[in-house]
Parts: C-alpha cells; structure tokens; sequence
C-alpha cells in the first residue's frame, strides 16, 4: 500500500514550503508506516513539538491502472473519507535548511491519519464534498467554497499514475485547503463528511 498526499492543490492556503509551487502538483509517496487509523490517539513524539495537523480529503484506490487518462481515473477510486497529514516542523524546518529530504518531518509513524471510508457508489463523484475537522466542538479546520482545488481528484490519478502504478488499498490525499492546526495534548478531534462522523480521535 502507498500514500500519496499532495502539497500544492489550494492556493488560498500556503504550501508546505516555497519551493512546492508550479504548474504540476506536488506529491510526496509516504511508507505505510506512516498510516493512523481506527480512531487510535495520535502520540506527540518530543522531538515533534510543535506538530500541526492539515485536514484532507483522502481518496481509496479501488484498482490497478498505470499511465491511467484523466477520463477514465473515475473508475480507479471507491470510497472517500476525512484525513489528517501531520507534520513535525522542527524536522521540516531542519531538512529544508540544509535541503535534505523531508520524509522523517512528513512521513513518521502515525502522520497519516484516516477516518473510515463512505462509499461512493456508481459513478460517484467527490466534487466539492463538504468536510470539516473539530477540536474539542468548535470547528478548527473548514474548507472554504472560495478556496477551489487546482486539480480534481482524477487530474491527481493521472499525475502519479505516469510514475508510480496504482494499487488496490493505496490512499490518496487531495491536499490542504485550510490553514493547519497546531496540537497539543489532550485535544480530541473529529471529522465530518457530509456532516457524517468519520474520524473521532485524541492527541496525547
């Protein structure tokens, strides 16, 4: 299983870092470690701190497709959910310095965080589908209507696909359109699709 999460789809929110702009999108491949699911707490780890969260939309690959057409991606992916990419800006900032890799700041245990999936069904689209992230009850992270993707979710399927073969299970992250939130210990976090519960999990 591969994770795919996309860094420069939103232009009213600031990429990762700079240099993550262009005419393409900026997707980074994070080992399956890096996966959170189940509603498990997500542990701070020291060196972390201060860990944010970007809320996401998170696509399921439902196939195998190489070199896949934008036209037919709709047929490559199942079931959407609410996820959560968590980033340890002491490392990032560290690794952009000195323009090392930024894996360990990205792709550490447990920095991929996913609520359950709802199917699609036929012919589903995701489209604008609402979804949000609380903090304790109050909304934190909510996407705007004015903040509009640069490339659809089928763009994205086509974009990897031309350098890394989809599988069934592989997840894609859609990217950021809210600004990231930073974590602390004993908040508790929910995502809704749809006003529909998909994530409930606490920060230690």
């Amino acid at each position: 299983m591969k994770i795919f999460t996309t860094y420069n789809n939103y232009p009213g929110v600031p990429p990762l870092h700079p240099a993550l702009t262009g005419d393409e999108p900026s997707v980074a491949c994070l080992p399956d470690t890096a996966l959170l699911k189940d509603n498990k707490p997500f542990f701070i780890p020291d060196w972390a701190e201060p860990c944010v969260a970007y809320a996401s939309l998170v696509v399921h690959v439902s196939r195998l497709g190489r070199c896949i057409s934008p036209r037919f991606a709709h047929r490559y992916y199942d079931a959407v959910t609410v996820g959560l990419s968590l980033v340890a800006t002491p490392l990032l900032d560290k690794a952009v310095c000195s323009a090392a890799p930024w894996s360990a700041a990205v792709g550490f245990d447990s920095a991929a965080v996913i609520g359950s999936f709802m199917p699609l069904g036929d012919g589903g689209q995701i489209g604008d589908m609402p979804f949000r992230v609380t903090c304790d009850g109050q909304d934190v992270l909510t996407p705007t209507a004015q903040n509009a993707p640069r490339w659809t979710i089928d763009d994205l399927i086509a974009h990897v696909s031309r350098w890394s073969m989809l599988r069934r299970g592989d997840l894609i992250y859609l990217g950021y359109p809210c600004q990231p939130l930073t974590l602390t210990p004993e908040m508790h976090l929910n995502g809704y699709l749809n006003d529909t519960l998909v994530l409930s999990m606490n920060i230690k």
